[in-house]
């Protein structure tokens, strides 16, 4: 049980990071907006709308994932 508890620990630990290195990327490109306002950012828009999604959809399913373990 308790190797089970240290993997979710570490795995929520991992996605603390993976949101936080996301938020990081979103204001450096919300800079690159600010400064280059004609440029044309959709495709990054969408990439980083993409990595959101799926850190989201990691975040629940491991979130899911726990609250069946400790209902257990």
């Amino acid at each position: 049980m308790l190797v089970q508890i240290e993997r979710f620990h570490n795995q929520f630990h991992i996605q603390q990071i993976n949101l936080h290195d996301l938020k990081h990327s979103i204001r450096v490109h919300m800079q690159e907006c600010r400064l280059n306002p004609d440029a044309d950012h959709a495709g990054k828009h969408k990439q980083l709308e993409e990595q959101f999604d799926f850190l989201i959809n990691d975040v629940d399913q491991l979130k899911a994932n726990f609250t069946a373990f400790i209902a257990d």
